[in-house]
């Protein structure tokens, strides 16, 4: 760290663990008094709803669409999956 560097010693772990949570504490407060934190906030409350429209809306319209054609049929039983030992698949020396 600078600081280290400048004392020249090396800081603890704890030491280190303190003047990062200052810092990033400092900065939240510094932060919500510019108003970035309310701007971060709206512009992830866009990206939600541009999300809702772009990737979950068109995927339930679809879905409902296949559901009202009737193509999708409820499975049944659930697919077997056959397990091969890992020695049969190695080729022989």
């Amino acid at each position: 760290m600078i600081f280290a560097a400048l004392l020249e010693r090396v800081i603890p772990n704890a030491g280190r663990l303190a003047v990062a949570s200052v810092l990033l504490i400092g900065s939240i407060f510094i932060a919500d008094h510019f108003g970035l934190v309310a701007l971060i906030a709206r512009g992830y409350r866009a990206l939600a709803w541009i999300f809702l429209a772009v990737y979950v809306l068109p995927l339930m319209t679809w879905g409902l669409w296949l559901l009202w054609r009737g193509s999708v049929h409820p499975a049944t039983e659930p697919p077997t999956r056959t397990v091969v030992p890992a020695s049969r698949n190695l080729p022989e020396r």
